[in-house]
């Protein structure tokens, strides 16, 4: 009985942060940005309830204890149909704070079991986002970004949907690598947390990575290799130091092992 109601006030919230942001262009002033953050410090509990009903709506019409009406499912569906254009127009903001309070807000999400619900609409925003030119994200918000990417497909647990998104995320890692070879500032700030998320993958689900990295080109292939051997190579460098003793680095040849393909 709370989820039409639930939804109806999450709906609420959502068409009041749309107007916010609907003029990505607008210069926003500190009374807007505030505004902006606010409304999302307002959304996410109530989204976080909301997908918490949905998943046990879920469970309870598996065992015939529960129909949701036609009404309610409508409302459900406008609900999260306006959440995904919320992500999408803050992801896309010329506003660096509104695009920080978006991404963190996604973060804060995924944390609990709203993730469940929320994968499916979080993952394509977070591509236009991230592949959007000119890009409206700070290196900073590009790191964030591949971290939710990583949340995202670390978290699900529905097989099917953990392949599709692995072998989507993939192609996009295998796509903008190759783009960055001919145009290299575009997208200068993603390589590290684009093998960072390979790698991350690849500790949860090494059979799902290989396979993903198995349907793409051989020069997508090769690609994606040589930039896990960039990021493994940059990290090696980083921790030994210029003082560091030499010596066998076995650690380091055992995860090259693990993520050959």
């Amino acid at each position: 009985h709370q989820l039409p109601y639930l939804a109806l006030i999450v709906n609420k919230l959502t068409k009041g942060l749309i107007e916010l942001l609907e003029d990505h262009a607008r210069t926003l002033s500190e009374v807007d940005e505030r505004d902006v953050v606010y409304a999302f410090a307002l959304q996410v509990p109530a989204l976080s309830a909301i997908c918490e009903l949905l998943l046990k709506a879920t469970v309870l019409q598996k065992t015939s204890q529960v129909r949701l009406s036609g009404n309610v499912k409508a409302t459900v569906n406008t609900c999260l149909a306006d959440i995904k254009q919320v992500f999408l127009m803050g992801l896309q903001h010329n506003n660096a704070k509104v695009v920080q309070t978006t991404i963190s807000s996604m973060q804060n999400l995924l944390q609990g079991r709203a993730s469940a619900v929320l994968c499916p609409i979080m993952m394509p925003c977070m591509v236009v986002g991230l592949v959007r030119q000119p890009s409206t994200l700070s290196a900073a918000a590009v790191e964030s970004a591949w971290g939710v990417m990583s949340a995202i497909l670390v978290g699900q647990q529905a097989q099917g949907l953990v392949e599709a998104s692995t072998r989507m995320a993939v192609r996009l890692i295998a796509s903008i690598a190759e783009f960055s070879a001919w145009s290299p500032v575009a997208f200068a700030a993603h390589s590290a947390p684009m093998a960072q998320l390979l790698l991350q993958v690849a500790r949860v689900d090494q059979p799902g990575l290989k396979a993903a990295i198995a349907g793409l080109s051989a020069s997508g292939q090769q690609t994606v290799q040589n930039l896990l051997r960039e990021q493994m190579s940059a990290s090696a460098s980083a921790q030994s130091g210029p003082a560091a003793p030499t010596g066998p680095a076995a650690p380091k040849a055992k995860i090259e092992l693990k993520l050959k393909f």
